[in-house]
């Protein structure tokens, strides 16, 4: 060490080894703060109890500082001017070549399918799927595990599963710029499948736990009125008797789907049913796609929403009100037969023809949420949550007590709603 003994000046700080010692008065007591210089844009200090500790510190870093300039010298030229342009590149960034480094390293070393993210998400849609073969989870359920989280097994394949980080998480959902419910999907999916690692053993501990929450933000649900529902109705009943030849001559095409591995034309007459079920009883639109005529009472004017049916896995009934009964006794099918045998795809094409020509604008869930306010309107609180399927009154009060107040009269149009002229029993076929 040298011979020189600096001491701690009148103005509270020395310079020892080329580092800055400063005295500082903490709660604990008198310490000697040891500036390190900068590190990823922050300064790095540390405190010791006495000075001597102090100067040992210095002295160490600045041998350190020493060796490793002596390896830089050790440089070749090539090595030196790759460092050079290196930083350059990595300037406008603000990191330096080791955090570059670490990263090229997180994100390239040898990974296999006992710690390949890949690989693992691979197994975990096998185990997803194994729980759908043994009746634990519905078939769409299985699929969308792999919907929510193929674009993140894409962008994290050849990442380590451990070295995945609530940052690396955070930065990804970042990047897809989901809306706030769309990223909580996401987040949620996610957290199932590194919980799944946890009881692998591959991780000790969840990442997505420590991801940023984004709030959601609050509104009124749209509804639609009275008149804009007569409209829509209306609509779907001129979309589905539309004439089988057009003006040209030329016969309308019929769009054929596949329903239980068969190719079958598509009867526009299903849509009649599924609209009025969203519209009257505001059942969900994936509980609709899973009934079957026969879960429909006509005679005790009641809906069995059975629980492999319903979202919650709960089972409810829902009462069908009267204008309700006349759009669907027209349309009835067999017992085993769904109410709408038809894909999501289906649904949309056709909903999209219908409000292309409607001066209605469409709402997202729309039928629901008008169903759930005009039925508030006429009824008490405990008997909308029973229709609706819904396990408490949090909902209700956030969203729809304000809209039903003072919308009695529009309340008692919406469920007059009925077929304008007496409908023809069209004989519905089977999806098979």
């Amino acid at each position: 060490m040298s011979k020189n003994k600096p001491t701690i000046k009148d103005d509270g700080y020395e310079i020892h080894a080329g580092y800055r010692i400063r005295l500082i008065t903490t709660k604990a007591g008198k310490r000697y703060q040891v500036d390190l210089g900068r590190s990823t844009g922050k300064h790095v200090r540390q405190s010791f109890t006495s000075l001597q500790k102090a100067r040992n510190c210095a002295f160490e870093k600045s041998n350190t500082a020493k060796n490793q300039g002596v390896k830089v010298l050790a440089f070749s030229d090539r090595q030196r001017k790759d460092a050079v342009a290196a930083l350059e590149m990595l300037e406008p960034f603000g990191i330096n070549l080791k955090e570059a480094a670490a990263f090229y390293i997180k994100h390239n070393q040898e990974v296999d399918h006992t710690n390949g993210t890949g690989q693992l998400l691979d197994q975990y849609y096998a185990y997803q799927k194994q729980r759908y073969e043994d009746d634990e989870i519905r078939e769409r359920s299985y699929k969308e595990y792999k919907i929510r989280l193929s674009k993140f097994q894409a962008d994290m394949k050849n990442l380590a599963i451990d070295t995945i980080e609530p940052s690396d998480v955070d930065d990804w959902l970042d990047k897809q710029k989901f809306k706030a419910t769309s990223r909580d999907n996401h987040r949620r999916y996610l957290s199932g499948f590194f919980n799944w690692c946890i009881v692998q053993d591959k991780i000790k501990a969840n990442p997505v736990q420590r991801t940023r929450k984004i709030k959601k933000p609050s509104h009124t649900p749209e509804i639609y009125t009275a008149k804009d529902v007569s409209t829509i109705m209306e609509a779907c009943v001129d979309f589905t008797e539309e004439a089988a030849t057009l003006k040209n001559g030329k016969k309308r095409p019929v769009r054929k789907v596949k329903v239980d591995g068969k190719f079958v034309p598509a009867e526009r007459s299903s849509l009649i049913p599924y609209m009025a079920l969203a519209f009257f009883v505001g059942i969900r639109p994936n509980e609709i796609t899973r009934l079957k005529w026969k879960d429909i009472d006509l005679q005790l004017d009641e809906i069995h929403v059975n629980a492999d049916t319903s979202k919650t896995s709960t089972a409810r009934i829902v009462h069908i009100p009267a204008n309700l009964k006349k759009w669907l006794i027209p349309y009835r099918g067999d017992d085993d037969a769904p109410v709408f045998p038809y894909s999501d795809t289906v649904l949309r094409s056709w909903r999209r023809a219908i409000f292309k020509d409607l001066d209605v604008k469409y709402i997202q869930d729309g039928a629901r949420h008008s169903f759930a306010t005009y039925y508030l309107a006429l009824n008490t609180m405990d008997d909308t949550i029973q229709e609706l399927g819904h396990t408490d009154t949090k909902m209700l009060f956030k969203h729809y007590r304000g809209l039903a107040k003072n919308r009695k009269n529009q309340a008692k149009a919406y469920f007059k709603i009925a077929p304008a002229k007496e409908a023809k029993i069209i004989p519905m076929t089977k999806a098979v």
